[in-house]
């Protein structure tokens, strides 16, 4: 139930908590927002987060997610790249970047993502 939620975390923020717990409380409320498929109320949401705590992958995940969806594919991979910059196991976020370039690597130094070609009838890629 996203309105509930929304309402709980809105309460959980009006008893004024310490930055560091209210970072994660506006990330969650914008991706209860989010869910309802209303980006334009939870990019506050992740903003705020991100202000008081930059540190926090899921908000830049979440965010990219609602950049990815209004068309800002510079500022969605930007924000996927922060999200595996401070998690780089994050596999929504690397999947995320991957389906914007199959070809992304998260540093200069990884190998390209696509499989390699496999001859006809060949069970494994060849070197």
């Amino acid at each position: 139930d996203y309105p509930r939620a929304i309402a709980d975390f809105t309460a959980a923020l009006a008893r004024q908590p310490d930055p560091a717990d209210a970072a994660p409380i506006h990330s969650d409320r914008g991706l209860a927002h989010a869910l309802q498929r209303d980006d334009a109320a939870a990019m506050p949401d992740y903003e705020r987060a991100l202000a008081l705590d930059p540190s926090l992958p899921e908000a830049w995940h979440n965010r990219a997610l609602a950049h990815r969806r209004a068309g800002r594919e510079t500022q969605a991979e930007h924000d996927l790249h922060r999200a595996l910059a401070l998690r780089p196991e994050y596999n929504a976020a690397r999947h995320a970047l991957r389906l914007a370039d199959p070809d992304s690597r998260e540093t200069p130094d990884d190998p390209p993502r696509r499989p390699a070609a496999r001859p006809p009838g060949a069970i494994f890629p060849t070197p």
